[in-house]
């Protein structure tokens, strides 16, 4: 019993890093992301790699599971960058707001 539970988050993980890694590699954005204009791009502007999807997903891991205290820190960096984005070399950058049709 206890193997098909770790199996199970093993197998969300891979699918929850699938999605995250596969959106921020191609396009810098999720569904939400999208919503909330904003987009992740490497520091220096670049399209973020694989590996460096991991090394985020994985750092967004260890924020939550201290608390949240990863995602806090954000508040208090000057660039307003949690640990995921520290450990990834990312940052979130504003996308421009989709001009409205004059009637």
């Amino acid at each position: 019993m206890l193997f098909r539970s770790v199996g199970f988050t093993l197998w969300l993980l891979l699918v929850c890093f699938a999605y995250l890694g596969g959106c921020w590699h191609h396009g810098g954005m999720t569904v939400g992301m999208r919503a909330w204009r904003v987009k992740l791009v490497c520091s220096d502007g670049g399209i973020i790699s694989w590996p460096r999807c991991l090394l985020r997903f994985l750092a967004a891991i260890v924020s939550l599971a201290t608390f949240g205290l990863g995602f806090l820190w954000a508040l208090f960096d000057r660039q307003n960058r949690g640990w995921h984005d520290i450990a990834g070399h990312t940052v979130l950058i504003r996308t421009r707001q989709a001009s409205k049709k004059q009637h």
